[in-house]
């Protein structure tokens, strides 16, 4: 369908009251697709739509919007409807958009989302946005270094469906201390009943919080590497950029 005969007919169900008609309109269209789309609809409208959407789609859209255009829609919404889109996000996206908002707008959806999801997004809010800690995320695997093989696939399959792209499995001590990182490839070769301890390697690249992301961006680019733990001072373990 063509894109004006599409706009006009999402119009058309908003204003008739028929957000599943928008939903279904909208059920093929891409992310990005319908980003542009709300570019032709007014504020309200806009609503309309990441409301009739599932939060899922709603959250891939927004993170396709222009910076100026996504300001103003989340201007519109109310903080549980950004809530709920922020607990589908990767969690320096949404550390992101919740830096976006108002103070009193941050605070009212920090309020209204998990526990857990806010426990990973508020260290993640400290930093500046152009920080080596402002563009982490906190999703990693990680594993204590008395863990088998066979503990750590385990966990692994536990959380698969949580964390995106990862390659390397990060090992800490008690107190959460970077120690080392095993390849993903490297474990699923390895003997069920080896210690994570015995196979790691050695962390050869990682960054503090606070470092520069140009300095970061540089480390990607002279090592040709996928994934950049990140620590505190004392080697703590807080993300990881990707």
């Amino acid at each position: 369908m063509p894109r004006p005969e599409l706009a006009d007919r999402i119009s058309s169900s908003l204003n008739e009251g028929k957000p599943e008609d928008v939903k279904e309109l909208l059920s093929e269209v891409t992310p990005s697709e319908i980003a542009d789309i709300l570019k032709s609809l007014d504020p309200e409208e806009n609503q309309g739509v990441l409301e009739a959407l599932d939060t899922d789609t709603a959250s891939e859209v927004m993170l396709e919007l222009d910076p100026e255009h996504r300001e103003e829609i989340l201007g519109e919404l109310n903080p549980e409807t950004i809530a709920d889109i922020v607990e589908e996000m990767e969690s320096d996206d949404a550390a992101d958009l919740i830096g976006e908002l108002s103070e009193k707008t941050a605070s009212d959806v920090l309020a209204k989302i998990d526990p857990e999801d806010r426990r990973e997004l508020e260290p993640l809010l400290r930093y500046p946005e152009d920080s080596a800690g402002g563009i982490m995320q906190a999703e990693l695997v990680k594993v204590a270094d008395k863990f088998t093989v066979r503990d750590t696939i385990n966990w692994i399959r536990l959380i698969a469906d949580e964390i995106e792209d990862f390659y390397l499995i990060y090992v800490t001590d008690d107190e959460d201390r970077l120690l080392g990182e095993i390849s993903l490839s490297k474990l699923v070769l390895a003997t069920p009943s080896s210690r994570v301890s015995d196979m790691m390697e050695p962390v050869e690249h990682r960054v503090t919080p606070y470092m520069d992301q140009e300095q970061v961006a540089k480390i990607f680019q002279k090592y040709g590497i996928l994934s950049l733990p990140v620590v505190d001072d004392n080697g703590v373990l807080l993300g990881r950029i990707t």
